[in-house]
């Protein structure tokens, strides 16, 4: 069983800061070691019975409209598009 996690503004489309974000992943067990936030959003997803599908390809066609990070998701895709076009 999970821990019950304390959540102050996790709207789907909140923007999540650094230090909620780490907070949220230890609350999961989940710690930093190198791992870009990226990636921690994906092991988070996972644990959570979702998608590990955080600003990769497979977002665009990703069915979880509710996922707490869909606004930020989108726009990193779109951000690493025009990087590199």
């Amino acid at each position: 069983m999970f821990p019950t996690l304390q959540r102050t503004d996790h709207r789907p489309d909140a923007d999540m800061e650094k230090s909620a974000l780490l907070t949220l992943a230890r609350q999961y067990f989940i710690y930093e070691d190198g791992l870009s936030p990226a990636q921690i959003i994906r092991k988070i997803q996972v644990i959570e019975g979702g998608l590990d599908c955080f600003a990769t390809p497979r977002a665009w066609s990703c069915p979880q409209f509710e996922c707490r990070w869909r606004k930020e998701c989108l726009r990193e895709c779109v951000i690493s598009e025009t990087d590199e076009a």
